[in-house]
């Protein structure tokens, strides 16, 4: 009899255990497509404020979960994908565009050229201008005869 109670409880337990377990990963499903659509949203809007506070208090979570849900999803912090995601998109403005350093600066978010500058180079190892050189032009990309 004491042996079944012991058993019964133990599969009781494992239930209950199993069932919270599921309820964690249904919210972490929701938070995962949630997050999805932020950093989507985020790569469509680098020129509007992004904060960590900002976007936790969207999904309802402390500002440590969010950066912590954020981390194990996508493998890299929030701050570090945003400032990315910028650099990512002035490389393109460099690249296909004649737009001054500021006006690219301005559009990918910043609004100090000397902040832009600083995290250009630590990503990227140059600067914005260098990097713009370093492109070949298109006469150069015609295969000569």
């Amino acid at each position: 009899s004491e042996n079944i109670t012991a058993l019964f409880t133990v599969l009781i337990n494992h239930l209950l255990a199993a069932y919270h377990s599921q309820e964690n990963i249904e919210k972490e499903s929701h938070y995962q497509q949630e997050l999805k659509l932020l950093r989507l949203q985020m790569q469509n809007t680098l020129t509007e404020e992004h904060s960590i506070s900002k976007h936790a208090t969207q999904l309802c979570i402390s500002n440590s979960h969010f950066q912590h849900l954020y981390s194990q999803l996508f493998g890299i912090s929030f701050q570090n994908d945003l400032i990315r995601m910028r650099i990512k998109y002035a490389e393109v403005l460099l690249q296909t565009t004649d737009l001054s350093i500021e006006q690219i600066a301005e559009a990918c978010g910043y609004s100090n050229c000397v902040h832009f500058f600083r995290q250009f180079k630590q990503i990227e190892g140059t600067t914005p201008a260098k990097y713009r050189n370093a492109i070949p032009s298109p006469e150069n990309l015609i295969p000569s005869k």
